[in-house]
Order: structure tokens, then sequence, then C-alpha cells
């Protein structure tokens, strides 16, 4: 909630449907404000953590910080009128700029949200956390001039309108304690993830989806453009979430199995699981959700950054984090190991590059096509043929053409053609 009460607070809706809308709220806030990853404990009352862009004036001056977090709700089609006015489109995310009509649906999703207390009920242990939305009691914030009228109050209208109310109730302003406020007819809370820290991979993920390239790298490209790549990301601190599960400060609920080699997780993307802070595991069986099932099994070493890096000395390693996954999801969710698709994601996704595999239901296809996904007992015949199999091949794999990943192979592509085209020896008449 105290990011939405930040008169510097900024509200974009990225994606809306019938359903599901993810909403990108952007404050600026003096550096002495700083808020830290969304990891730390909260209460359960109206609080919802800032976080600090990746790559913002963090440089030891006294500039304002750029704060950042993504709000997915699962919504009704009634929401749809404060949460999308004006929905971002693929060409919007570079240009931050707010117009007028821009910041018109700013105020109404800032609005909406207002009106709504927060409430925790999960904490990943990274910057995922999760929400119950209630309507709340509270006057909405960002008060509206007299006699102005936006577009949440539209809606508040036309709900009471609909509702039956009186007249004098429907034409109270958003903001006052006159007449009936939206708060009072949310018709019911909604689900609430929230992303804080937000990162600029995890928000064009939410963007609408920009064209993809598919990318053909060999064993050259990948050690002059991607290793370096992804030896960029490991050095940094985006896989510091991991870091603290191995280490055992973050308490994480969603931890299924661990040894010294590797951990199980229930993935962020199964958000139909059961809260595992409050659910016993005995109910997990057989439970409804399990036909979205998506575990992540996680290698604590470091080392191991993603398939290219596998050879035939981790065999037995695959064989080992295949065979406890099946078992640990046919014992707490009753899914037979021939309903279970277990892949190597490449390149991986969200650019999560420590060594993972994904176990998912064969029903389920999304992050699984085969330009994106190796099965780990293809990968495992291959190792097992030879053990660089994995240094050598040219794979292929789609990439969206808003991705660093893609930018830097396009460079690399560019500037070999430009060398090319500088060494040939051109004969006059020849062109």
């Amino acid at each position: 909630y105290s990011i939405l009460t930040s008169p510097n607070c900024r509200a974009r809706t990225l994606s809306i449907s019938d359903h599901h809308a993810t909403i990108l709220l952007i404050r600026s806030t003096p550096k002495r404000q700083r808020s830290g990853r969304s990891g730390h404990s909260t209460t359960d009352d109206d609080e919802l953590p800032g976080g600090v862009e990746e790559g913002s004036n963090d440089d030891g001056n006294d500039g304002p910080q750029i704060l950042r977090a993504l709000l997915k709700l699962r919504v009704a089609p009634f929401h749809k009128g404060p949460l999308g006015r004006k929905p971002m489109t693929a060409g919007d995310y570079a240009d931050q700029s707010f117009t007028n009509e821009d910041m018109e649906a700013s105020f109404d999703i800032v609005w909406f949200l207002s009106r709504y207390r927060f409430n925790l009920i999960a904490n990943s242990g990274s910057e995922y956390s999760y929400y119950d939305a209630v309507p709340s009691e509270a006057p909405a914030i960002g008060q509206r001039a007299a006699g102005e009228v936006g577009l949440a109050q539209s809606l508040n209208m036309a709900l009471h309108g609909l509702a039956g109310e009186t007249s004098t109730a429907r034409d109270a302003t958003p903001g006052t304690n006159a007449g009936i406020g939206l708060g009072e007819l949310m018709l019911g809370g909604f689900k609430v993830e929230l992303v804080a820290p937000a990162s600029d991979q995890q928000i064009r993920l939410e963007m609408p989806k920009p064209s993809s390239s598919l990318v053909k790298e060999t064993p050259e490209l990948y050690n002059t453009v991607t290793k370096p790549y992804i030896e960029s990301i490991v050095s940094g601190d985006g896989l510091d979430w991991i870091e603290d599960i191995v280490q055992g400060k973050t308490n994480s609920n969603g931890v299924l199995f661990e040894n010294e080699e590797y951990f199980l997780h229930i993935d962020t993307m199964w958000k139909s699981h059961p809260d595992p802070r409050t659910t016993p595991t005995e109910d997990w069986f057989e439970h409804p959700s399990i036909s979205d099932l998506h575990i992540v099994g996680m290698l604590k070493l470091s080392g191991i950054a993603s398939l290219r890096d596998l050879r035939g000395e981790h065999v037995s390693l695959l064989r080992s984090m295949v065979a406890d996954g099946l078992r640990i999801i046919h014992q707490l969710y009753g899914v037979d190991s021939d309903q279970v698709r277990v892949y190597i994601p490449y390149p991986p996704h969200y650019s999560m590059y420590r060594f993972h595999i994904y176990y998912t239901r064969i029903s389920h296809t999304e992050g699984c096509l085969v330009e994106s996904a190796h099965l780990v007992d293809d990968v495992i015949q291959n190792l097992e043929m030879d053990s660089d199999f994995y240094t050598k091949r040219t794979i292929q794999y789609k990439v969206r053409v808003t991705d660093e990943l893609y930018k830097r192979v396009w460079l690399n592509e560019v500037s070999s053609d430009a060398f090319a085209l500088s060494d040939l020896d051109i004969a006059d008449g020849d062109y």
C-alpha cells in the first residue's frame, strides 16, 4: 500500500484480459528512502513493498531512486474499466514519458487499487510475494478536484446504477467520504502476485509480446557472445535469491526436497498451488491444481549455468534429479511419472543462469516448445554418446528481439558482416 500512497507513484497497464491484469508501478523516491528487496518480512496489513530498479541511480550521489514493481492481478471482467483504459503496446516500453492521457489512466489505476487492503498470504523468499486484495473502508488517495470526473468515478456511478442506488450516492466524488465509494461495491476481492523489485527482463516478459527471432547458436557464437552475457548475469546480484535459499537465509515454504547437491521448489509459475504455509501437504495429493504442476529442480553448486556446461560426468547427477523429482511429485501430488515432462530450458527463462530443470504435466505446453526445451532423457543419451556433446553442437532457439541476448547476437552478426565486406577485393566493374 505504501507505494500506492506515494505522491510520485505512477501506474501503467502492461496487459489485461477478462480475468488477468498486469500493472507496472513506478515511483521516484529520495535516496535515503530506498527500499530493499521484497524478500524481507512484511506485515499482513496494507504493505506493498516497492523495489529499486536495476540500473537506477545508485552511484553514490543524492539523486532520486527509481523504484518499480509488477502487480499481477486475477480479476473479474468489470475491473477492466479502471485498469484497462490505456494499456501499453509493445513499442511503448522504450518511451518512459507520460502523456496527459497516461497520467489520467494512472490516476484511475492507483485510485482503484488504493480502495483495497492487501493481505500477505505467501512470500517466496525472492522478489515474489502473494496477497489477497479485499475491499477497504479507507478513503481513496489522490483526491480529484471538485467536479472532475474520471473513469474510476464513471465506473463507480455505473456500478451503483446497476445496483439501484440513489443519484445522491452515485454522484459522490472519488476520494471523498460523501456517498458510497467504489470500495464498498468491489463485488469481492482478487488475488495479487507482487514482483518487487522488477527488473527490465521481468517487465519485458509481461509486455505485449514483441516479435521473436530464431537464433542458430554455433559453438563459436556461444563462446563469443552468449557466454560473456551469461557471465555478466552470474557475476551480478540477480541470482542472490538462490544463494539465500541454499544458505538457509530464507525460510522458503516452497522447498519440497533438498540434499547436498540440489533442491526441488514449487515454481512461481504454478500460481494455482495451494498455499504451502496454510495447507497441509496431505491436502496437496490429487489437488485440482495438479493440472498446472510446475516444479523446478535447482543446483546448489555454482559453476554450471546452463545446458552448455553439461558434460558426461554430470549424467549421474541428472539421473538423480529426474528420479527424486518424479518420486516427490508422485508422493505429494499423486501424479504418475508418465504424466510428467522433465526438461532443461535453453536459454533459461528469466535469464536464470543457475542450472535447473523443470517438471511439468505433459498437457502443459507453455515454455516447453521444441525451440526452447530439451528433454533430460535425451540430454543424458547425448552425453553418454559424447561427453562434450554440448560444447560442439549448434543449438537453435527462439529469442525476443527486445532481449539483451538478441541485441548482442545481432550486433555480433552486423560487425561480422561488416568485417567480411571490408575484406572483399572488388575488381573494377564488379559492382
